[in-house]
């Protein structure tokens, strides 16, 4: 397996891909789109940053990391997540 995700991946993705196949882990947490997509063909579940966010929404933990999400310089940020943060946080319909 390692030999078909080198090349493809960071190391660290390859890391966590293998790492999860060798613990029976069944979700990964990877934030590139198209990684998630390899994870998902290798019968992964997958969560991204934004869905990290959402679930410590739910458990409670939201109010502190909204703040630190805040500081957060907005230039590393795309548009498409900070109306999702939106979203996520506050409960507001932003629109896009």
């Amino acid at each position: 397996m390692v030999e078909q995700l080198q090349g493809r991946l960071h190391r660290g993705e390859v890391e966590v891909i293998i790492g999860a196949k060798e613990l029976g882990i069944l979700t990964v947490v990877i934030d590139d789109r198209s990684v998630r997509n390899l994870a998902e063909a290798l019968l992964f579940n997958t969560n991204g940053v934004i869905g990290v966010l959402w679930l410590t929404k739910i458990a409670g933990y939201y109010g502190k990391l909204a703040a630190e999400i805040q500081k957060i310089d907005g230039n590393r940020r795309s548009e498409k997540k900070s109306r999702l943060e939106q979203q996520i946080f506050f409960d507001k319909n932003v629109e896009g």
